[in-house]
């Protein structure tokens, strides 16, 4: 056990997976002829309602929040712990960073990480459109609040989960990066209802007696 990631013992819904693998591909096809050194992809996904019954059925068997909103995250191209997909991410609805995740590995996790890091640094806000302008204030389509990180010193490698197929709750309040160095490595990425920090939904989770403790 640590202080940032729970693996959970509980197959995820079959038919959600399913969907995800089948957007992931078609938004693949769609976007990656015109990529130019990206090395993500992100979609705020659009669940049909029956899914989200399944996922919500999923959480309330662990005692979990409802879902609020999920992002498919293709990520490629990152082979070192420390890249620039370190980030802090930010729920624009409470006005607050995200405090936790319910990812989800979907497709070509294998050989893949997670990492956490400390050291001294500042937050700004921006805003950016879904493809490739960014901004200081709101304008026009550059309307996507993010938490931009400025490092005063080298970012220190706190620890590394080594991504397995299974769902795992994390902690995203503080920075983190993932490793994806081959195909586009695809995980679906839940927030839940009311912004729960993880201290909160890991004590859900491990109080529960018939949730088995990887």
């Amino acid at each position: 056990m640590n202080d940032y990631v729970l693996p959970i013992a509980k197959d995820f819904p079959k038919q959600v997976i399913e969907f995800c693998v089948k957007r992931a591909y078609e938004h693949q096809q769609e976007v990656v002829p015109t990529l130019t050194g990206k090395t993500f992809l992100d979609d705020h996904m659009y669940l049909p309602d029956n899914l989200v019954d399944e996922i919500n059925a999923w959480n309330a068997n662990l005692g979990l929040p409802k879902l609020h909103y999920a992002v498919l995250f293709q990520k490629h191209n990152l082979f070192e712990k420390k890249n620039n997909s370190i980030h802090i991410d930010y729920n624009a609805d409470y006005d607050d960073v995200a405090k936790c995740a319910l990812n989800v590995p979907i497709l070509n996790f294998e050989n893949t990480t997670m990492s956490w890091w400390k050291g001294d640094y500042s937050k700004k806000m921006l805003y950016a459109n879904q493809s490739c302008c960014k901004d200081d204030k709101p304008n026009g389509d550059i309307k996507i609040p993010y938490l931009d990180l400025q490092w005063n010193s080298e970012p220190e490698l706190e620890y590394t989960y080594e991504i397995e197929n299974i769902p795992h709750i994390c902690k995203i309040n503080i920075p983190h990066s993932v490793t994806a160095p081959e195909q586009f490595r695809v995980v679906l990425s839940m927030r839940f209802e009311g912004n729960p920090s993880f201290e909160e939904i890991k004590t859900i989770v491990e109080e529960r007696i018939d949730y088995e403790i990887f």
